[in-house]
Protein backbone atom coordinates (compact mmCIF):
# COMPACT_ATOMS: atom_id res chain seq x y z
CA UNK A 1 0.00 0.00 0.00
CA UNK A 2 1.48 3.37 -0.94
CA UNK A 3 2.12 6.10 1.61
CA UNK A 4 -0.61 8.34 0.17
CA UNK A 5 -3.23 5.61 0.55
CA UNK A 6 -2.16 5.01 4.17
CA UNK A 7 -2.39 8.71 4.93
CA UNK A 8 -5.80 8.93 3.25
CA UNK A 9 -7.03 5.96 5.30
CA UNK A 10 -5.82 7.60 8.52
CA UNK A 11 -7.50 10.88 7.61
CA UNK A 12 -10.67 9.00 6.63
CA UNK A 13 -10.68 7.20 9.99
CA UNK A 14 -10.20 10.45 11.94
CA UNK A 15 -12.86 12.32 9.98
CA UNK A 16 -15.26 9.39 10.17
CA UNK A 17 -14.76 9.14 13.94
CA UNK A 18 -15.48 12.87 14.31
CA UNK A 19 -18.55 12.63 12.08
CA UNK A 20 -19.79 9.60 14.01
CA UNK A 21 -19.42 11.49 17.30
CA UNK A 22 -21.35 14.44 15.88
CA UNK A 23 -23.98 12.14 14.43
CA UNK A 24 -24.36 10.39 17.79
CA UNK A 25 -25.11 13.73 19.43
CA UNK A 26 -27.68 14.54 16.76
CA UNK A 27 -29.21 11.05 17.06
CA UNK A 28 -29.58 11.57 20.82
CA UNK A 29 -31.37 14.86 20.10
CA UNK A 30 -33.64 13.08 17.64
CA UNK A 31 -34.45 10.36 20.19
CA UNK A 32 -35.09 12.97 22.90
CA UNK A 33 -37.46 14.88 20.61
CA UNK A 34 -39.27 11.69 19.63
CA UNK A 35 -39.75 10.78 23.31
CA UNK A 36 -41.07 14.30 23.98
CA UNK A 37 -43.62 13.92 21.16
CA UNK A 38 -44.74 10.57 22.59
CA UNK A 39 -45.11 12.15 26.03
CA UNK A 40 -47.16 15.04 24.64
CA UNK A 41 -49.44 12.61 22.80
CA UNK A 42 -49.90 10.62 26.02
CA UNK A 43 -50.80 13.86 27.85
CA UNK A 44 -53.36 14.66 25.17
CA UNK A 45 -54.92 11.23 25.59
CA UNK A 46 -55.11 11.74 29.40
CA UNK A 47 -56.80 15.12 29.00
CA UNK A 48 -59.36 13.57 26.64
CA UNK A 49 -60.01 10.77 29.15
CA UNK A 50 -60.51 13.32 31.93
CA UNK A 51 -62.96 15.14 29.69
CA UNK A 52 -64.91 11.93 29.03
CA UNK A 53 -65.13 11.39 32.77
CA UNK A 54 -66.49 14.91 33.24
CA UNK A 55 -63.46 15.96 35.31
CA UNK A 56 -62.38 18.69 32.86
CA UNK A 57 -64.60 21.34 31.28
CA UNK A 58 -64.75 21.75 27.51
CA UNK A 59 -62.93 25.11 27.79
CA UNK A 60 -60.05 23.59 29.80
CA UNK A 61 -59.92 20.67 27.36
CA UNK A 62 -59.72 23.00 24.35
CA UNK A 63 -57.05 25.19 25.97
CA UNK A 64 -54.96 22.24 27.06
CA UNK A 65 -55.28 20.57 23.64
CA UNK A 66 -54.09 23.76 21.90
CA UNK A 67 -51.16 24.10 24.31
CA UNK A 68 -50.14 20.49 23.79
CA UNK A 69 -50.47 20.81 20.00
CA UNK A 70 -48.26 23.94 20.04
CA UNK A 71 -45.63 22.10 22.08
CA UNK A 72 -45.85 19.13 19.76
CA UNK A 73 -45.30 21.38 16.71
CA UNK A 74 -42.26 23.00 18.37
CA UNK A 75 -40.76 19.62 19.19
CA UNK A 76 -41.49 18.38 15.67
CA UNK A 77 -39.61 21.39 14.24
CA UNK A 78 -36.65 20.58 16.52
CA UNK A 79 -36.80 16.96 15.39
CA UNK A 80 -36.84 17.99 11.72
CA UNK A 81 -33.86 20.30 12.30
CA UNK A 82 -31.90 17.55 14.05
CA UNK A 83 -32.61 15.12 11.21
CA UNK A 84 -31.46 17.71 8.65
CA UNK A 85 -28.27 18.27 10.66
CA UNK A 86 -27.56 14.55 10.59
CA UNK A 87 -28.04 14.50 6.81
CA UNK A 88 -25.83 17.60 6.43
CA UNK A 89 -23.03 15.99 8.44
CA UNK A 90 -23.10 12.87 6.28
CA UNK A 91 -23.28 14.87 3.05
CA UNK A 92 -20.42 17.18 4.04
CA UNK A 93 -18.30 14.21 5.08
CA UNK A 94 -18.86 12.48 1.75
CA UNK A 95 -17.95 15.66 -0.19
CA UNK A 96 -14.79 16.31 1.82
CA UNK A 97 -13.59 12.75 1.57
CA UNK A 98 -14.32 12.64 -2.16
CA UNK A 99 -12.06 15.68 -2.56
CA UNK A 100 -9.17 13.86 -0.86
CA UNK A 101 -9.13 11.33 -3.70
CA UNK A 102 -7.73 13.88 -6.18
CA UNK A 103 -5.76 16.53 -4.25
CA UNK A 104 -3.98 17.99 -7.30
CA UNK A 105 -7.21 18.38 -9.22
CA UNK A 106 -8.88 19.93 -6.19
CA UNK A 107 -6.02 22.41 -5.83
CA UNK A 108 -6.05 23.33 -9.53
CA UNK A 109 -9.84 23.81 -9.51
CA UNK A 110 -9.87 25.82 -6.27
CA UNK A 111 -10.44 29.55 -6.18
CA UNK A 112 -7.45 31.76 -5.35
CA UNK A 113 -8.80 32.14 -1.81
CA UNK A 114 -9.13 28.37 -1.35
CA UNK A 115 -5.61 27.85 -2.73
CA UNK A 116 -4.27 30.42 -0.29
CA UNK A 117 -5.96 28.55 2.60
CA UNK A 118 -4.51 25.24 1.41
CA UNK A 119 -1.05 26.82 1.08
CA UNK A 120 -1.28 28.31 4.57
CA UNK A 121 -2.33 24.94 5.97
CA UNK A 122 0.74 23.14 4.65
CA UNK A 123 3.46 25.77 4.21
CA UNK A 124 5.07 28.25 6.58
CA UNK A 125 6.88 29.73 3.62
CA UNK A 126 6.85 29.31 -0.16
CA UNK A 127 9.68 30.87 -2.11
CA UNK A 128 8.76 31.86 -5.65
CA UNK A 129 11.47 32.48 -8.27
CA UNK A 130 11.54 35.27 -10.81
CA UNK A 131 9.79 33.10 -13.37
CA UNK A 132 6.97 32.16 -10.96
CA UNK A 133 8.43 28.75 -10.14
CA UNK A 134 8.56 27.39 -6.61
CA UNK A 135 12.21 27.47 -5.55
CA UNK A 136 11.82 26.46 -1.92
CA UNK A 137 9.30 25.69 0.81
CA UNK A 138 9.14 25.47 4.55
CA UNK A 139 6.39 23.21 5.85
CA UNK A 140 3.99 23.60 8.77
CA UNK A 141 3.65 20.74 11.29
CA UNK A 142 0.43 19.75 9.48
CA UNK A 143 2.25 18.40 6.43
CA UNK A 144 4.51 15.86 8.18
CA UNK A 145 1.57 14.82 10.34
CA UNK A 146 -0.42 13.95 7.23
CA UNK A 147 2.42 12.67 5.11
CA UNK A 148 5.21 11.14 7.21
CA UNK A 149 8.36 10.27 5.34
CA UNK A 150 7.74 12.77 2.55
CA UNK A 151 10.08 15.39 3.99
CA UNK A 152 13.71 15.65 3.11
CA UNK A 153 16.21 15.98 5.91
CA UNK A 154 16.25 19.76 5.45
CA UNK A 155 12.52 20.03 6.14
CA UNK A 156 11.85 21.14 2.59
CA UNK A 157 9.97 19.32 -0.11
CA UNK A 158 9.60 19.72 -3.81
CA UNK A 159 11.61 22.92 -4.18
CA UNK A 160 15.19 23.85 -3.52
CA UNK A 161 16.67 26.48 -1.31
CA UNK A 162 17.11 29.58 -3.44
CA UNK A 163 20.64 30.07 -4.69
CA UNK A 164 22.79 32.75 -3.11
CA UNK A 165 21.73 36.20 -4.32
CA UNK A 166 18.55 34.86 -5.97
CA UNK A 167 15.57 37.17 -5.68
CA UNK A 168 12.63 35.23 -4.33
CA UNK A 169 9.45 36.53 -2.83
CA UNK A 170 7.72 35.01 0.14
CA UNK A 171 4.07 33.94 -0.07
CA UNK A 172 1.71 32.70 2.63
CA UNK A 173 0.43 33.79 5.99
Amino acid sequence: MCQTAKVRERIWADVSRDANERSAIVRKDIERHQRRIEKLEANQARVVQLSYQGLVSDEVLATEQMRLEDQKLQVQRLLNTAELQAEDIESALEKVLARTETPRTVYRESSPFERRLLNQTFFKRILIGEEAEVVGTSLTPTYPALSPGSLTSSGHTGGRNPPEGHHARQQGG
